[in-house]
């Protein structure tokens, strides 16, 4: 409005309260309802709820990995120590018979283990390993149909050092500064088990607990920490022989 005379200045006021009250009625126009706000709410929290568990698993398995290969690499590196310091201890490995040097190697390994704990035998009850679940038990939950016979089987035939009686009360048991657990079957470096991450959980065969063995595959080959199959592992676990192929992708 222009107001005539009295050198008045020009007044917008009308014009300035027509763009401000567009604006409100902008902001009314585009704005979220409620209702609208808890759809939206809804959905992604449906969308958290399908991903989180996937991206938590993923995560969880990246760092098995890395204790995995720490605990390989650790093990791997001291029995190769062992041979270029003593030679070809080809005397100690699955599958051969006689194993006459598994003593000194065995020896050799405990000096260069880095151990904070060593039990030669009743390893549950001198705090060297958790309540781990035997081999026994894993069998029977991978094979429903067993009977008492099937597992006194097992027992007598096969893999029966890494039974819960043998865990616990006969076994020699090694515990890392790290927390790493090594548990030999039996008594000698040629078949044995790591706990990757200690006593901490889950302690399952094929998450946290891995089966290695010493292997030769001819007589003028070398010998390597081999992993094993599906023997080890509970369900829903993997291998030591496929967590191997899994850390060198």
């Amino acid at each position: 409005m222009n107001f005539r005379g009295g050198g008045a200045p020009k007044n917008d006021a009308p014009a300035g309260f027509l763009a401000v009250l567009k604006a409100l009625c902008f902001i009314k126009k585009n704005a979220f309802t409620l209702s609208e706000v808890l759809i939206t709410l809804g959905i992604i929290g449906v969308i958290a709820a399908m991903t989180l568990p996937a991206i938590i698993s993923k995560c969880d398995f990246y760092v098995r990995k890395q204790q995995f290969k720490k605990a390989y690499n650790t093990i791997t590196q001291v029995f190769l120590k062992a041979e270029a310091d003593y030679g070809d201890l080809f005397g100690c490995h699955y599958g051969y018979e006689k194993n006459w040097d598994c003593k000194l190697l065995r020896e050799y390994v405990e000096k260069n283990l880095n151990t904070i704990n060593v039990c030669y035998g009743n390893a549950l009850s001198k705090g060297c390993i958790p309540e781990y679940k035997g081999l026994e038990e894993v069998y029977l939950q991978n094979n429903p149909g067993w009977d008492k016979d099937d597992l006194d089987n097992f027992i007598n035939n096969s893999y029966s050092g890494f039974s819960k009686n043998s865990l616990f009360n006969n076994n020699f048991a090694y515990v890392l500064e790290d927390g790493t657990i090594i548990v030999l079957y039996s008594k000698e470096f040629i078949l044995f088990m790591i706990d990757i991450n200690g006593k901490k959980g889950p302690n399952k065969w094929g998450y946290d607990l891995f089966v290695f063995e010493r292997y030769r595959e001819a007589v003028k080959s070398g010998v390597i920490v081999r992993g094993t199959g599906q023997n080890f592992v509970e369900k829903g676990g993997i291998s030591s022989q496929n967590m191997i192929k899994e850390i060198y992708k």
